[in-house]
């Protein structure tokens, strides 16, 4: 009977506690303070926080490298010739229908022999088709670039108005994300780049919002990139707001003071002891 009534006194004094006296863990101004300071840091310094392990950027990936041209390229040409305007506009029509496909390894342009540009740059190939039209005529200039890469190229995925780019050794993720059209909301802190089956540590927000320029790196052909959602990270305001809310994380981070904010405040019956 007596341990009946402790037991009874026990779950009678659990039930009196007061209300303030919640069962969450509570941490001090000072570990938000040093959470906050890490989390400023950016994308990856929010990983680490998060468990995952972060290799380092390696330098390489800045680099830009000789890019060569593979069978299927599709190149655009371009010529001057001070008086033959027959041979300008008809390179003209074939680059402005089709292009120049390489097949077995060579460029066919008319009235010239298959030139081997595999594996060339663009600068070689150039002055290689460039060679090939002077030994008929006279005077001419070869102007070389690519127009589409079937092989070499970058996909994008996601938020973008581009399904793919081609690469040539010295395009860089800055550029790849202006010409895909991304929108101005896109959620930076999600999105990735993936090289080998592996995702590359470059913060995306640093690149676009902040200009850090150690985050754009030279695009390799294979790589993917992913624009992710605004809503694909959001975080919950709930409780004593005026308007509970989900608000999406852009950046990875939002201070209290703004998702309070955004939820509309707190009401004089919310407590800001417990937030």
């Amino acid at each position: 009977m007596a341990r009946f009534a402790l037991l009874f006194f026990l779950v009678l004094l659990a039930g009196c506690r007061p209300h303030d006296q919640r069962f969450f863990c509570r941490e001090g101004a000072s570990e938000f303070v040093m959470d906050s300071y890490l989390i400023r840091q950016g994308k990856m310094s929010i990983l680490q926080m998060e468990g995952e392990c972060v290799e380092e950027l390696p330098c390489s990936a800045l680099e830009e490298y000789e890019d060569g041209i593979t069978e299927d390229d599709i190149l655009n040409i371009a010529i001057y010739h001070p008086t033959r305007k027959d041979l300008i506009e008809s390179i003209h029509m074939i680059n402005q229908v089709i292009g120049f496909r390489v097949t077995e390894g060579c460029i066919h342009i008319p009235d010239i022999y298959p030139v081997k540009v595999e594996g060339l740059s663009i600068n070689e190939a150039r002055i290689a088709i460039q060679n090939a039209f002077r030994q008929n005529i006279e005077d001419v200039d070869v102007f070389l670039s690519y127009r589409d890469r079937l092989k070499k190229k970058v996909d994008i995925a996601g938020l973008t108005k581009v399904p793919y780019l081609p690469v040539d050794g010295k395009i860089r993720l800055y550029e790849v994300l202006a010409k895909a059209g991304i929108p101005t909301n896109a959620n930076f802190f999600r999105s990735y780049v993936e090289r080998d089956c592996q995702l590359l540590p470059v913060d995306m927000h640093k690149l676009m919002v902040e200009g850090d320029m150690c985050q754009n790196i030279v695009m390799r052909g294979g790589d993917k990139v992913y624009i992710a959602d605004p809503g694909d990270s959001r975080v919950m305001i709930m409780g004593e707001v005026f308007r509970p809310t989900a608000i999406p994380l852009s950046y990875g981070y939002i201070s209290l003071r703004e998702a309070i904010v955004m939820a509309g405040g707190i009401p004089f019956t919310g407590d800001k002891r417990y937030i």
